[in-house]
């Protein structure tokens, strides 16, 4: 039985069919068909042609399968009654076994409020900063969507019907899912930067950013805006102050989400009915696994010349000693291992390169005094190279400070790591922040000229990201930032200019304190490419997707059974 209420004050219909909820959302431009009064639920069939078609119970039955295959908003309850589309009045011919099959499974003919039904999901990992209500197609204004769980406890995520999406579009992301970090813009909706005091103080966004529109403009569809660290800046759990940290789905439950897509990360790595979400990477903010369906979304979203399509082949892979030397023994050698098969699939060799060692031997004209890559950006003070980021991102907030304060009369709140990163940008100089820059380029024009030479002028560079152990959410963060002297490898595809991809290659056991049982982490190597990864993944014979929830892939026990 259906059961159909509307909420209080609500323009929009929630029904519940066998314990699962679905939103009706009113349009609108919607029309209103005469019908008995009773709302019913029905499955459009989409004839694809115009000609006169013959209906036969088999070509039925294959729609159904296929729909259930495709869609996960769609379930039989919806088959109690079937409308015909796309074709003309009277070209459609039912055969005997397509009346005895609308026969045998209660089909009828029915006139009903044309709504669309939409899946409520529940975001159990609370990634969220907002829901979205399903957009009016007649308008680019968004609307968040308050409604939450039975039990109160998380934000409800409407979703669309995939197969209802992909028939008014020939876009291979028509009906893709899609979380927007909440630093990124979308009209109607505030943008928070996870921090409350930016949240108070600004209205709604009058645009949306031109990266959504374009998803938007190819068919995909935008659910909701995603945490972040506050500002973008490096923080663990514990530092979240204005909002909840979300929950990282992998292991025992307990463990960091990293920065600064933290919430994306958790939603992709949490949701099955999630597609793609999407962040941005300063200084390896986003390096995190990604699904196979990476690259089919990354060719349909970016503008067409973002991507080599013809890339030189591989000449050599290097292998940044530095980076691997803070690294578990286990861990290298899976990842070696990982690597012998990319040298056997690409036909190419691996060199050990030291990049530290290099600069001592091979410094260039312009650095002058700075014989080690450490003197070169300065981590003998705390006004380091890479800082001068930090003063960028300090006076991108001014207006936000000069505003807040004009209007509360007080200064606007902020978490303790941002505040150190804030006090040290405020004390920067303009000349101490160019001279930063200028460092930063002086390494990557080295880099270029230096490692990115003779044989290894196309090379595959495989770096880590960090050590993988466990961090718990309840632990004060206690390790180095960032890990290497120099540019650490989670800031080397962003001062190369890059594609740099991060992939996952294998699980790390642990004896988790928080389950006392023993849990999986995953282990993940980045690999500056993008085209080549699925073939290489294929010949490690590794998955080139993931799962969500707790592991990544089967775990096995030693007779080779799924465990």
């Amino acid at each position: 039985m259906v059961q159909i209420k509307r909420l209080s004050g609500a323009r929009d219909d929630i029904f519940m069919v066998n314990n699962m909820r679905y939103l009706a959302p009113y349009q609108q431009n919607d029309p209103v068909f005469e019908g008995s009064g009773e709302p019913g639920l029905a499955t459009v069939i989409i004839i694809l042609d115009d000609r006169p078609h013959q209906l036969t119970g088999g070509w039925l039955q294959d729609m159904v399968e296929r729909y259930k295959a495709c869609d996960d908003v769609f379930g039989e309850e919806f088959l109690s009654g079937i409308i015909f589309s796309g074709a003309k009045e009277g070209d459609i011919e039912v055969a005997l076994d397509a009346q005895e099959y609308l026969t045998n499974h209660g089909n009828k003919w029915v006139k009903f409020f044309d709504r669309d039904a939409w899946l409520l999901q529940d975001d159990t990992s609370d990634t969220l900063m907002a829901s979205l209500r399903p957009q009016d197609p007649s308008s680019d204004l968004f609307e968040t969507f308050s409604l939450t769980s039975a039990d109160s406890q998380f934000l409800c995520i409407p979703l669309r019907s995939r197969l209802k999406a992909q028939h008014s579009s020939s876009s291979p992301i028509s009906g893709w899912r899609i979380f927007v970090k909440d630093n990124i813009d979308v009209k109607g909706v505030k943008t928070s930067p996870n921090n409350r005091a930016y949240y108070d103080l600004y209205p709604p966004r009058s645009e949306t950013a031109a990266s959504v529109r374009r998803a938007i403009g190819r068919g995909a569809i935008v659910s909701g805006k995603t945490k972040l660290n506050s500002f973008g800046d490096w923080e663990e759990p514990l530092e979240y102050i204005d909002y909840q940290a979300p929950w990282n789905p992998r292991g025992d439950g307990y463990q960091s989400t990293g920065g600064s897509s933290s919430g994306s990360a958790a939603a992709v790595s949490s949701y099955e009915w999630l597609d793609i979400a999407n962040g941005t990477d300063t200084w390896g903010s986003v390096t995190r696994p990604a699904q196979c369906m990476l690259r089919t979304f990354t060719i349909e979203w970016l503008l067409p010349d973002a991507l080599t399509k013809s890339p030189k082949l591989f000449s050599t892979i290097i292998w940044a000693s530095d980076f691997w030397s803070i690294i578990d023994n286990d861990q290298v050698e899976h990842t070696r291992r990982f690597v012998s098969e990319i040298e056997k699939t690409l036909g190419i060799p691996t060199t050990e390169i030291s990049f530290v060692e290099q600069w001592a031997n091979h410094p260039p004209p312009e650095a002058m005094e700075a014989h080690s890559l450490s003197l070169l950006m300065r981590y003998d003070r705390l006004s380091h190279a890479p800082a001068c980021q930090g003063y960028d991102a300090y006076h991108n907030e001014d207006d936000f400070r000069k505003r807040y304060q004009a209007e509360y009369h007080k200064h606007p709140y902020i978490g303790l790591r941002l505040q150190q990163s804030w006090a040290s940008a405020e004390n920067m100089t303009q000349d101490e922040r160019d001279d930063g820059y200028a460092r930063i380029a002086i390494y990557k024009k080295w880099f270029g000229s230096t490692i990115l030479a003779n044989d290894a002028s196309d090379a595959l560079i495989v770096i880590p990201q960090e050590n993988i152990i466990p961090r718990y959410r309840d632990e004060n963060p206690c390790f180095r930032r960032p890990p290497q002297d120099g540019i650490c490898a989670m800031a080397l595809a962003a001062v190369l200019n890059a594609p740099a991809l991060t992939v996952p290659i294998g699980q790390i056991p642990y004896q988790s304190r928080v389950s006392r049982n023993e849990e999986y982490l995953p282990l993940t190597v980045t690999l500056f490419l993008l085209e080549t990864t699925q073939r290489i993944l294929e010949a490690a014979q590794l998955p080139t997707t993931v799962k969500t929830g707790k592991v990544m892939f089967d775990v096995l026990d030693q007779a080779g059974e799924s465990k």
